[in-house]
């Protein structure tokens, strides 16, 4: 790896960690349950850390946790933004106490990244710019992906693969966080994807761009056209109806009763879950979910079928469900830098579903960060 790259990616790596560690933090203060996802999930099994190359953190949530902690994290640490988009950012407690957690893992064992500085902030001062702000998508009028993000104000990227970052006001030219959203997958679910994607391609008319060479054929003009047709719409009109269909089987949370844990509708009323729990655990469907009997359990209990609702279209996860069995025995144990992070159970069986051969890395031409580009030239000028 070259030597400017690795220097990004060691900067960049400390600011993840230290994203993770304050919602993990946040997480385990507040009783909600999240797990490591994608890359990071990945990572935290193969190499016991991020993966080498990567730069940015992915975690998980079922549906009624996510919406507990957009709430909690907004409370807690004053980060967010009102209805027309302005920016409230992170107090000094939060930079402190990720700063904090960063040493404590180093201390640990951890070593090789020294720790950054964070200014008046990691001392305990007031400052104007401060750390951590919640970038959540349907409070924007531009349309960059349906995922809600939180992003380390600290470091800022010199230049971004994607681009266009005036048109984005700069909220994404900083490492981030992406939450993803366990949904339960409605009757009906082939024709749920297929809206979902619908709404993507009329929300690509609020990109500054699109490139048309990603699609083939027939899809190409249906993109040109339903883009066309999405620039007349209000970009927070589409989200708010792609939330919609994402949540068309219910409300996916874990429940409690008579001792056992289960996934549930949230229309059902059923007490909410306490922490990262344990237990044996049962699952029910949704008021208008799909559903498959219980693998793991033995006891033929119907689970309802889950899709990760915001990684469509992704076409590695394009029509994936997932049973219950991976959330409701409670979490395994994953490491980054040393410190443990919950990560679903039976993961050997998940990654394969999702990578195939986990363990094997991929060729080393594709052994690129993925959000930054030009970073090696921007010192020339470029």
């Amino acid at each position: 790896m070259e030597k400017a790259v690795e220097e990004y990616l060691n900067k960049v790596h400390q600011s993840d960690f230290d994203m993770l560690c304050e919602v993990d933090r946040i997480c385990r203060k507040h009783g909600i349950q999240y797990f490591l996802h994608g890359g990071t999930f990945l990572g935290a099994v193969r190499h016991q850390d991020f993966i080498p190359w990567d730069d940015d953190v992915d975690i998980l949530f079922l549906r009624k946790d996510y919406e507990r902690f957009l709430e909690v994290f907004e409370a807690e640490t004053g980060s967010g933004e009102d209805e027309s988009g302005a920016g409230i950012v992170a107090g000094a407690d939060v930079a402190g106490g990720a700063a904090a957690a960063g040493a404590e893992a180093a201390g640990a064992g951890v070593s090789g990244i020294a720790p950054m500085n964070f200014g008046a902030d990691a001392a305990g001062g007031a400052a104007s710019e401060r750390r951590f702000r919640l970038l959540r998508f349907e409070r924007y009028p531009q349309f960059f992906d349906f995922i809600t993000k939180i992003a380390d104000m600290s470091l800022t990227y010199e230049g971004t693969s994607f681009g266009a970052e005036a048109f984005y006001e700069n909220r994404y030219s900083h490492p981030t966080l992406d939450l993803f959203v366990f949904d339960i997958e409605a009757k009906g679910h082939k024709w749920q994807l297929i809206r979902l994607k619908l709404l993507y391609a009329l929300a690509m008319g609020h990109r500054p761009y699109i490139d048309y060479g990603k699609f083939k054929g027939p899809m190409k003009a249906v993109a040109f056209v339903l883009a066309g047709i999405g620039r007349c719409v209000p970009f927070r009109v589409i989200a708010k109806q792609y939330v919609k269909v994402q949540t068309e089987g219910g409300v996916a949370e874990m429940v409690c009763g008579d001792g056992d844990r289960k996934v549930a509708d949230h229309g059902d009323g059923a007490d909410e879950a306490e922490g990262h729990g344990d237990g044996i655990c049962k699952a029910e469907g949704g008021r208008n979910s799909d559903m498959a009997s219980a693998g793991a359990s033995g006891s033929g209990a119907q689970h309802p079928l889950l899709f990760i609702s915001n990684e469509q279209p992704d076409p590695r996860y394009w029509g994936l469900d997932f049973d219950p069995e991976h959330l409701i025995y409670g979490a395994d144990v994953g490491i980054i830098r040393g410190k443990e992070f919950p990560i679903p159970k039976l993961h050997d069986k998940w990654l394969t579903k999702t990578y195939g051969d986990y363990m094997a890395l991929p060729p080393e031409d594709k052994r690129k960060p993925m959000h930054v580009g030009g970073f090696k030239d921007s010192k020339n000028g470029a």
